[in-house]
């Protein structure tokens, strides 16, 4: 009996890697979420959801820093030491801010 295998989870991490690893190597704006789920599978395995775990899968295995803004982020390769460019609105994240 033959079995269909789906990609493996670390598959689609490396196509994100991959893309961010381009992206800071030619010093280009991170990809956006729903550019990286494109790059992942679409509408079926790329869900917005789907790309915040996997960036989050590759900071912990300390592959990649992130620095997050209000619309963009700054990923840097923890390899090289190369980062994706700086965006033009560097306000913070709501989530990083502190509550007086």
């Amino acid at each position: 009996m033959s079995r269909i295998i789906a990609a493996a989870p670390w598959e689609k991490d490396m196509n994100v890697y991959r893309a961010i690893y381009i992206a800071a190597d030619r010093g280009l704006p991170c990809p956006r979420a729903d550019d990286l789920a494109e790059i992942i599978g679409g509408e079926e395995g790329g869900a917005i959801s789907t790309t915040v775990l996997i960036m989050h899968r590759l900071e912990h295995r300390g592959l990649i820093q992130t620095e997050r803004y209000q619309r963009a982020r700054v990923v840097t390769i923890m390899e090289t030491g190369k980062r994706t460019a700086e965006p033009r609105c560097k306000t913070p994240h709501w989530r990083s801010m502190r509550v007086a």
